[in-house]
């Protein structure tokens, strides 16, 4: 099947996905998607991969989504992506990681802010399970210079914590 113009909330994330178009390919409970371009919160992303066990994640509360895709962006924007709704302007950040989502995404970043930091070229692996997400390996070009690093950040406790688990140069 064929969506166009969608707009899409996904249980447990906070942002819904607007101007969402793809092509869906269902298969048992599961969904090979193609060529997906949407924005969050204006930010656009471009996404390639399996959507498994959709079926039952849409029709039942307790059911877990299981992403495996390669995500693009040619910009983000982390303010506007972690902003808390109804909190100051500009001030007040809150990441909410979904309970019911995992996610194994390869994921390609032309250029991404977040307030006065500016990155380039982000490539890393993000893995998501059970509120722990894993940026490893992580690697990206600022301040003149490139980042290597592994990082994880734990989301299940209101404190979460971001831990870099490798090198920095």
């Amino acid at each position: 099947g064929r969506l166009t113009g969608a707009s899409l909330k996904l249980k447990g994330v906070r942002h819904r996905l607007t101007e969402l178009n793809a092509e869906l390919a269902l298969k048992g409970n599961d969904a090979t998607v193609s060529g997906l371009t949407a924005k969050v919160q204006g930010q656009s992303i471009q996404l390639d991969g399996t959507l498994r066990n959709l079926m039952p994640y849409l029709l039942f509360p307790d059911q877990r989504l299981a992403i495996d895709a390669r995500l693009a962006s040619p910009s983000l924007d982390l303010a506007a992506l972690l902003h808390e709704e109804g909190g100051a302007q500009g001030t007040d950040y809150a990441l909410v990681l979904p309970t019911l989502i995992d996610l194994d995404l390869q994921a390609d970043i032309a250029q991404l802010a977040f307030e006065e930091f500016r990155a380039d070229r982000i490539h890393t692996k993000l893995r998501l399970h059970d509120q722990v997400l894993r940026a490893a390996p992580l690697s990206f070009r600022t301040a003149g210079g490139t980042v290597a690093a592994d990082l994880e950040l734990d989301g299940r406790s209101a404190h979460a914590s971001l831990a870099p688990c490798r090198r920095l140069r």
